[in-house]
């Protein structure tokens, strides 16, 4: 396909405010805004009544993870969902926390960085250990956008606030999973009923919160920023509320799996609801989805942590936690629009324009010029199952789910590039 006339479609652009209704023809790797269509025959591949289908940039990913996955596919998995920018999480082999490995990342990436972004966290401690603190200006230099400490459990104090001086000296965020481990040395699931019933140790709500109190005061004293990734309780999302009414430089992210699930999917030990930081119960979802749309959160990411089949093999809490989920950020965010649970704009504000606007790299975005962006097919009923992930980790609960919203076609400087849903991916696209 060469040439697309989209009729009509819906154009969301939160990095402007715009929302309204407009002829998009994409043609020769280009979006126009003509105020009709051509009347030449033949002159386009396909029309497209955009009734039912909606124009908006392509996303921007804060929590992105590969453990031991082949990186290249884990973008590509990225990349077929309408995700144009990754921030990749330095718990990678070899850990990135030195210039000579993020040089390592860029000539990895290398072959498909035209396509889609990487932007290095630099990890907060030498090889994530807690110890010393790895170099922050020499990193930013070689590349690194924010750093990150995304494990669980807090480095030593001295070091944190050490850390965040660093850091804002640097002029540079600190990417935060907020979980004091010494509250729960053996948790693995939240604690609650679930945990009772399944004989499982527990993650209290504390751990979370404990741990965002003591970094809250170190930011209060160093004046750092500071950026709460993957956030999961109704208390964490008062504390957040909170320290932005005093003012403090920090922001915060909560992960998609988050705002769909509950520890109710762990029932009779599913794996697949097996996530570090742990789901949490009803009222928490419901917290943190009316936190999106007040904007006391500022971002979903995908907190995509891709396991192969082996590491899901043993029961709880002997499997590995994880789950793949960059395949389903974009169309988890939009199908809360299109059903009413969150509005259109704060929807495209939370995946495309505030994450982009943290780590400072806007996507590219216009109705006239190089076509960057992503058509989302409404109402279609879509589904991603496990056979047409792309992603090698297949622990993923959203499979078996249907959605209100997914990516139909994405356009990354000028290509064209297929879908993998179903009954919203355009089979005519596929071979593209």
């Amino acid at each position: 396909l060469r040439s697309i006339f989209f009729e009509n479609i819906r154009v969301i652009n939160p990095f402007s405010g715009e929302d309204r209704r407009q002829n998009i023809e994409f043609t020769g790797g280009h979006f126009s805004s003509p105020a009709k269509r051509s009347a030449k025959k033949n002159n386009y591949d396909l029309v497209l009544d955009g009734q039912e289908r909606v124009l908006v940039p392509r996303a921007t990913d804060l929590n992105f993870r590969v453990h031991d996955s082949s990186l290249e596919l884990e973008l590509r998995a990225a990349l077929a969902s309408g995700i144009g920018t990754v921030c990749l999480q330095p718990d990678t082999k070899p850990t990135l926390d030195a210039p000579e490995v993020l040089d390592w990342l860029s000539n990895k990436t290398k072959p498909i960085s035209k396509q889609i972004v990487v932007l290095p966290l630099a990890a907060l401690s030498r090889g994530l250990l807690g110890n010393g603190l790895s170099d922050f200006d020499n990193l930013k230099k070689s590349g690194c956008v924010a750093v990150s400490h995304c494990v669980a459990g807090n480095p030593k104090k001295e070091l944190m606030r050490r850390a965040l001086e660093a850091a804002r000296d640097a002029d540079l965020r600190v990417h935060i999973t907020a979980l004091d481990t010494d509250l729960c040395p053996e948790g693995s699931v939240h604690e609650g009923a679930m945990a009772t019933r399944l004989g499982l140790n527990g993650i209290p709500v504390a751990a979370e919160t404990a741990a965002i109190a003591l970094w809250l005061s170190l930011v209060a004293e160093t004046g750092a920023s500071v950026h709460f990734s993957g956030i999961t309780s109704a208390s964490a999302v008062k504390q957040i509320r909170q320290a932005k009414k005093d003012k403090l430089n920090v922001t915060a992210d909560v992960s998609i799996h988050h705002l769909y699930f509950t520890d109710a999917l762990l029932q009779d030990f599913n794996v697949n609801g097996y996530v570090m930081p742990p789901l949490r119960e009803k009222s928490d979802r419901k917290a943190l989805l009316a936190a999106l749309q007040s904007g006391v959160i500022d971002c979903v990411s995908s907190g995509h942590q891709p396991r192969d089949a082996d590491a899901k093999l043993n029961p709880l809490p002997l499997a590995e936690a994880g789950m793949s989920t960059v395949e389903f950020l974009t169309a988890g965010v939009f199908s809360l629009a299109a059903s009413g649970s969150l509005d259109w704009l704060s929807a495209a504000k939370a995946v495309c324009s505030s994450p982009s606007g943290l780590v400072s790299y806007e996507t590219g975005f216009t109705t006239k010029g190089v076509a960057n962006g992503m058509i989302l097919k409404l109402g279609a009923d879509a589904r991603l199952p496990e056979e047409n992930m792309l992603s090698s980790g297949k622990n993923c609960a959203f499979s078996a789910l249907s959605f209100a919203a997914a990516p139909e076609f994405s356009f990354a400087n000028g290509n064209l590039l297929s879908s993998p849903w179903l009954n919203a991916g355009a089979d005519y696209c596929r071979t593209v």
